[in-house]
């Protein structure tokens, strides 16, 4: 599940809210929270959850 997760992460860190969409908050938070609770740390897969979190601050600032 989390290898299918991080092959839909968008260029930009961010996931949209369907496969191939750009990205949006609802989906990059969903995505985030999910690999998290699947038990991935905060620097793993290669730096994905990283950039989906500097995703997320860029977003809200």
């Amino acid at each position: 599940m989390i290898r299918y997760i991080y092959n839909d992460q968008n260029n930009d860190g961010g996931w949209g809210f369907y496969i191939e969409g750009h990205m949006t908050m609802i989906g990059t938070a969903l995505n985030y929270v999910a690999i998290r609770l699947l038990g991935e740390g905060p620097n793993d897969g290669s730096g994905a959850v990283d950039r989906a979190r500097k995703c997320l601050h860029f977003v809200n600032h």
